[in-house]
């Protein structure tokens, strides 16, 4: 009886008959699709128009609750014979490694006397420069003691290191 009771059912496979479940299966889908062109269609049709979303009229900040404006100290300026000093003092090592290279100039290359005298004498002009603005900064600096002891310290420095042609 088994046997004879598969050969009565038909077969999905033949195609002779469509599950239910397809069909409305396919149909539900059919609707969905066509909700959504209508509710897409109706938005874009709304945007076209030119309508903008209106602004809440509610104000974005609370009267009286603004940061108060930072107040910045005014920058520390330093006294203009600062400047002077540190500027003397780079003229004055500036003149010392000038000297040391025409030592050098001398020990490797050698040969002009002149030019080696030349030299020397730029060198020293640059540090006998740098001591007489020192000097003439330590009067600028009559108030600060520690600048007219840095001052003192560097004159005394550069003064011992004169460069000279002789020995």
């Amino acid at each position: 009886m088994s046997a004879k009771k598969k050969k009565d059912k038909p077969s999905r496979e033949s195609g002779g008959m469509i599950d239910r479940g397809t069909v409305a299966g396919g149909l539900a889908a059919c609707l969905v699709l066509v909700a959504w062109a209508f509710v897409h269609i109706g938005s874009s049709a709304e945007a076209g128009q030119g309508s903008t979303p209106q602004r809440p009229s509610t104000p974005t900040a609370v009267p009286n609750q603004e940061k108060p404006p930072v107040v910045t100290p005014p920058p520390v300026q330093e006294p203009a014979y600062k400047q002077g000093i540190r500027d003397a003092i780079a003229l004055g090592k500036e003149g010392l490694a000038d000297f040391e290279d025409a030592v050098e100039w001398k020990e490797k290359v050698g040969g002009d006397p002149f030019k080696f005298a030349n030299m020397v004498k730029e060198a020293g002009a640059k540090v006998t420069r740098a001591v007489v603005a020192l000097e003439s900064l330590r009067d600028e600096a009559k108030g600060d003691t520690a600048a007219q002891k840095n001052i003192d310290q560097w004159i005394k420095y550069f003064e011992e290191r004169v460069p000279t042609n002789r020995k």
